[in-house]
């Protein structure tokens, strides 16, 4: 008995130990995105958002789909809403939701353009659109802000030291 338990006892000490764990690796997607990837964010759903970065129209988004068995390699991705007229940010401020749906507030150039926008929207993957959301009251651009959202979904912004 005794034997048993320093058995058990040194093989759970192995199980919890750094040697037992082995390395994920890095696998590419089977369907590989035709357009330079930005930011991206994985939604409550479990599909990922794809923003199509650095190009002449900002506006457009992409779903990646895992496959019926949970695969991302495997996956599909198709092209979302666009995001609302006037507004196609690069290097902005974005959170998902507690209730799915996903937000993106300011932005550092709008349609390529150095404009530290204050505009914003938020996605709901249920409707497959984009809404605009009202500018926060701050005495800077949102681009300059960091987004968290806390309980009883309240949004928190801070605003960031400007860039000299």
């Amino acid at each position: 008995m005794k034997v048993l338990g320093a058995l058990a006892i040194a093989l759970l000490a192995w199980l919890a130990s750094p040697l037992s764990a082995s390395a994920q690796t890095w696998q590419p997607l089977k369907n590989q995105p035709s357009f330079p990837v930005g930011a991206i964010a994985l939604l409550t759903d479990g599909t990922v958002l794809l923003h199509e970065e650095q190009d002449a129209d900002p506006q457009h988004w992409y779903k990646l789909t895992p496959d019926n068995t949970g695969s991302y390699v495997n996956g599909t991705i198709e092209p979302i809403a666009s995001l609302p007229s006037g507004y196609g940010p690069f290097f902005f401020a974005s959170a998902v939701l507690p209730d799915g749906r996903y937000i993106i507030e300011g932005g550092e150039y709008n349609f390529g353009q150095a404009d530290w926008t204050n505009m914003g929207a938020i996605y709901d993957p249920l409707k497959n659109q984009w809404t605009s959301v009202t500018p926060p009251a701050v005495g800077a651009p949102s681009a300059m802000l960091q987004v968290s959202f806390l309980a009883r979904k309240r949004t928190c912004r801070r605003i960031a030291a400007p860039f000299s």
